[in-house]
This record gives C-alpha cells, structure tokens and sequence, in this order.
C-alpha cells in the first residue's frame, strides 16, 4: 500500500496511530494539525462525540506527516481531499474505504472481514500491548470514561488486567 497507495497508506496512518476516525479524518484541515505542539485538533463539528478535543503526534506519525510536507501547503486545504490529497474540497465519503477494498482484494485479503476501520481498532489493540497505559489509551481514543475504553479492549479480545494470573488472594 505504501507503494501502490501512497495517499491511502498516509490516511490509514493517521486512523492507525491517532485513532482517528475515518470520517473524522476527511474534515481535518491542514491547519489542524499542529506540528510545533504535536498533537491533531479534531473539531467538534465533525468528531462522533461532537466535542473538540486533540489526539497527539507520536513520533511514527510524525514521520509520516514530515513526507507529506503539509508547511509548504494551504493551512486551509482539507489533509484528505479529493483524491486523498490536499485540496479545496473533501474528499467523497467512500473514496477511502473503495480503494481499501482494491487494496485487500490485491492481497487477497478481502474475505477477512478487513475495513477500513479496523486500522483504528489495530493500532489501540498494539498500542495497549506496547504499554499504554488504560488512561491515557483513554484520552488517546477520546472516550468519556475509563470503562468506555475498557470495554472497547475486550470488545476488541483484550483482557485488560495483564497480571490477573499474578493475584493472589
């Protein structure tokens, strides 16, 4: 995907490692993020829970940000407008998840039950496993509470107390 999909491969770096949502992703605008402070502003206009809120910048998705060399563009151009490029205008619902699915069936992949979403799922299962703490996996995924993200972890087949074998009681 890197490869053949490169504008692809960029919008599932950001769902995979900031967490955000895919149609979250097609309204942020290239003045939302902010690369000094490192973290992305996600408004509330356009995030599920219609709250503004941040996610931040870990290094790999800086990484990814430095190529797309967003400073030289329009601060007000969409990051993933038409052809999942910058531009004027957003990019058209279901542009992503079709070339996903060009991309999964070119990889014989496409009868995993693969979406585009699961990138986002992906990253917080390895994010967790890395050594994120719950709390700020919390913050990271922008839930309410604790328990929301809790729950979102066994949805996802994660036990959540790696050391429940350890108690003794």
């Amino acid at each position: 995907m890197a490869v053949h999909e490169p504008e692809l491969y960029a919008f599932t770096r950001f769902i995979y490692y900031a967490f955000i949502r895919p149609g979250e992703l097609r309204a942020i605008e290239i003045q939302d993020v902010r690369f000094n402070q490192k973290y992305i502003l996600v408004r509330g206009a356009v995030s599920k829970n219609g709250k503004t809120e941040t996610v931040p910048i870990i290094s790999a998705l800086l990484a990814v940000i430095s190529k797309l060399e967003l400073s030289k563009q329009n601060q007000f151009l969409y990051l993933f407008g038409k052809g999942l490029i910058p531009g004027k205008e957003v990019s058209a619902k279901q542009v992503a998840f079709r070339r996903h699915e060009k991309v999964l069936k070119v990889l014989k992949l496409d009868n995993k039950n693969y979406t585009l979403y699961s990138w986002k799922h992906t990253g917080a299962v390895n994010a967790y496993l890395s050594g994120v703490g719950i709390k700020q996996l919390q913050q990271m995924l922008r839930h309410s509470t604790v328990q929301m993200t809790d729950i979102y972890l066994k949805s996802l087949g994660l036990r959540t107390d790696p050391n429940i074998e350890n108690y003794n009681w």
